[in-house]
């Protein structure tokens, strides 16, 4: 199995054996030039606006051919617009890892293009320490979040990520910046094959 995350400045590769991570070099030379092919047959990018992630599976077929069978989602980054935003949101419920601080919680998220690959993400930290968070409660904080977000602005969810800053204490969430971020769609691709050698 390989994921990749490439475009902007590189092209990142993993790959797992077994639910196994692989690590570059040693005996796993090999692993550089199974890199390259799949750059080059998948025509990934790595560099510029244009991005590309994906995840696939690599087989051998019945006439001794390499295959790759993936879900890939490419697009390109057209325009960044700033919204400065103070948005007071009421919590409509207490999370219970955030009530008992004393100090806010100051998070950092993306809410990204409607995609079967790529996934929303929030960062928590506390006096510039990551803070640890129970996994139901960050899905419960992302998804109110998300919500409230989209009550408050007006963006098309197929085209557009949002990225946020703010903080959150007690009964209190602050949105303090707002970024919005267009993109082309360029590849949506569920369960393709492509024969790799």
């Amino acid at each position: 199995t390989c994921t990749w995350d490439a475009g902007g400045d590189d092209t990142v590769i993993h790959f797992q054996l077994d639910g196994k991570k692989l690590s570059y070099g040693g005996s796993q030379e090999f692993l550089f030039t199974l890199r390259e092919i799949i750059a080059d047959k998948l025509d990934l990018p790595n560099a510029g606006e244009y991005y590309n992630q994906g995840i696939g599976k690599i087989f051998l077929n019945d006439d001794d051919q390499i295959l790759i069978q993936y879900d890939e989602f490419a697009y390109f980054e057209l325009e960044d617009d700033f919204v400065q935003s103070n948005l007071e949101l009421l919590v409509e419920h207490t999370f219970p890892s955030i009530k008992k601080r004393k100090y806010p919680i100051i998070i950092n998220g993306t809410i990204e293009l409607e995609s079967h690959i790529l996934t929303d993400d929030i960062d928590f930290y506390c006096k510039e320490e990551p803070a640890i968070i129970p996994r139901k409660e960050k899905a419960e904080i992302e998804e109110f979040i998300k919500q409230e977000l989209s009550k408050n602005l007006v963006w098309n969810k197929k085209d557009t990520a949002v990225s946020y800053f703010g903080s959150i204490e007690s009964d209190l969430l602050l949105i303090q910046e707002v970024y919005l971020t267009k993109f082309k769609v360029d590849k949506n691709n569920l369960k393709k094959i492509t024969v790799l050698y």
